[in-house]
């Protein structure tokens, strides 16, 4: 499986691997949020002042430069909720996938310690 890509050739062959596909999907995908998000903001800022504070077929500066950087920002919340879709969905497959998990030894099963009723002493 190759580490440096986003989509590989081959699926995940194990939940291993799996685990780490839906990690690194995650971490590329937070990442990018995190990029389109500061390149809006800075954008813009910049386009703010492109014409000096004068308005512009009807428009102010400000109004232009929010109409540019909007769908960036917006597209930068959309990689926010991809992000946290990977985790549900890597959530979903142990809980899917419980029982064959806990028969590979992959997981153990948690036990509930027993409430225990105890005076005060």
């Amino acid at each position: 499986m190759s580490q440096h890509t986003f989509m590989s050739g081959e699926p995940p062959m194990d939940n291993v691997e799996l685990q780490q596909w839906f990690e690194l999907r995650r971490k590329v995908l937070h990442q990018a949020s995190i990029e389109l998000a500061m390149a809006a903001a800075a954008l813009e800022a910049r386009l703010r002042t492109v014409s000096g504070g004068r308005t512009v077929g009807g428009l102010s500066a400000r109004k232009r430069a929010r109409m540019v950087a909007g769908p960036i920002r917006m597209a930068a919340v959309a990689l926010g909720i991809a992000a946290k879709y990977m985790i549900t969905a890597y959530g979903r497959f142990i809980a899917a996938y419980m029982v064959e998990l806990e028969a590979a030894g992959a997981i153990k099963r948690q036990t509930r310690s027993a409430f225990l009723f105890r005076a005060d002493q």
